[in-house]
């Protein structure tokens, strides 16, 4: 009986040790441009709008401001973050009547509470799935399109790459 305890013990003691590896780190806030693995190309606002409902698109990385997202953790819960576009203080996510619906295109309008504007980031190595903390539905580029001007939208997380991005500073 003392072989299989010092075994059973052996076990959570090599579990918990694989997940302090694979346990990846967050990005710290602050700003970052969101580069797709797929295309290569960054998260961007379509025509360079201010106004709110404008799409994020994916387009050539210039590093322009409204290219640049400003990475915010959620005041209650520190594994929320809000993606707000640096230009405009603008928040990204779906319009709050399809914040549900898998291919709802991503907007940025005003940031509020709700969980339509908050996301989770999931580590796969160098890159993450932005998961939205509403839907369970992860961003996407629309397609898998390797097109400037191709939305970014959620559908179901599949975790290839169209659905990964890396949060460059």
């Amino acid at each position: 009986m003392r072989h299989f305890h010092l075994s059973a013990m052996s076990l959570v003691i090599a579990a918990l040790g694989l997940a302090s590896v694979n346990a990846a780190a967050q990005p710290t806030t602050g700003n970052y441009w969101i580069k797709n693995r797929n295309s290569n190309l960054c998260l961007d606002v379509e025509d360079e709008s201010t106004e709110p409902g404008a799409q994020i698109i994916q387009s050539r990385c210039t590093r322009r401001e409204d290219q640049q997202f400003r990475l915010a953790v959620d005041g209650r819960n520190p594994d929320l973050y809000y993606l707000i576009v640096d230009r405009t203080g603008q928040c990204m996510g779906p319009r709050r009547r399809d914040s549900m619906n898998p291919r709802a295109p991503m907007v940025q309008a005003p940031c509020t509470t709700q969980d339509h504007h908050k996301f989770r980031l999931v580590s796969m190595g160098s890159y993450y799935r932005i998961v939205s903390e509403r839907s369970g539905l992860c961003l996407a580029v629309d397609g898998s399109s390797l097109e400037e001007g191709a939305r970014i939208l959620q559908f179901g997380c599949h975790g290839r790459p169209n659905q990964q991005f890396r949060f460059v500073p």
